[in-house]
């Protein structure tokens, strides 16, 4: 059975919204990223720019696996950061080797629609639903949600700032 903790009243609608313009900027961000830097190393990760951007792709794409594990009660790829941090490195470094831009654009918009498709059916009463997350601890689907709009901004700002 799922672990139910109070949950934070949060304007449903409006986080909606945030949501969508994050979409818009995504598309922004990547368009605004001239050629020649698309594989520029960030100066604050071990990543190069198409790397975050991978790593932002996939982070939507887990989203809705994600989702259908708390609804469970079950953990979701709850290894240790220290091993769960190398695989993911491994895998976004293969993942980003030949991507393009519009590849990318491609698959964000294919993941962001069937994310919001599972995210905008969570009941209100579901929101309180919890279960430990990427070796980070606990969290209810409310915190899950309002993650990645955050793990968006703070990986949007490393790429801004890492541009020529």
């Amino acid at each position: 059975m799922p672990t139910k903790v109070p949950v934070i009243s949060f304007d449903r609608t409006k986080t909606r919204l945030e949501w969508d313009d994050m979409r818009r900027e995504y598309h922004t961000l990547v368009n605004s990223i001239p050629p020649s830097a698309f594989r520029h190393p960030t100066l604050v990760t071990r990543w190069t720019i198409a790397e975050i951007l991978a790593h932002m792709v996939q982070t939507i794409e887990l989203m809705p696996r994600g989702i259908k594990s708390i609804r469970r009660g079950k953990n979701f790829m709850n290894l240790p950061v220290g091993i769960l941090g190398p695989i993911n490195f491994i895998l976004i470094k293969t993942q980003a080797q030949n991507i393009t831009p519009q590849a990318l654009l491609s698959r964000y918009d294919q993941a962001f629609t069937h994310a919001m498709q599972v995210w905008d059916g969570i009941q209100d009463d579901e929101w309180s639903l919890g279960a430990c997350l990427f070796g980070e601890g606990y969290k209810t689907l409310l915190d899950y949600y309002l993650h990645g709009l955050s793990h968006f901004k703070e990986h949007a700002t490393q790429i801004r700032k890492s541009l020529p």
